[in-house]
Order: C-alpha cells, then structure tokens, then sequence
C-alpha cells in the first residue's frame, strides 16, 4: 500500500468517533467548505 493512502475500511473505523474534519487548503473545494460552514479550524468534534 502507497503510505498516502488508507483503505476504504480504515478510512471508516478512523472516522467512527463522529467528528468532522475540514480541510484547509487552497483550491476551490477546501475553500468552499470554508466558505460554506465558516469555520475556521481543522477539527470540529
């Protein structure tokens, strides 16, 4: 497996807790969800 990636079920049992991860980068989409939630920080939980 690459190191960047995680596997689909991984992915899932990482992000059971219920918390929101928001991404803040640069492009377009890291900047709409910005945008849309107002929020400035990477984790909201």
């Amino acid at each position: 497996m690459n190191p960047s990636t995680v596997s689909l079920e991984r992915a899932l049992d990482e992000t059971r807790t219920g918390d929101i991860w928001l991404f803040r980068g640069h492009s377009g989409p890291d900047r709409a969800i910005q945008s849309m939630t107002n929020s400035p920080v990477n984790h909201v939980g």
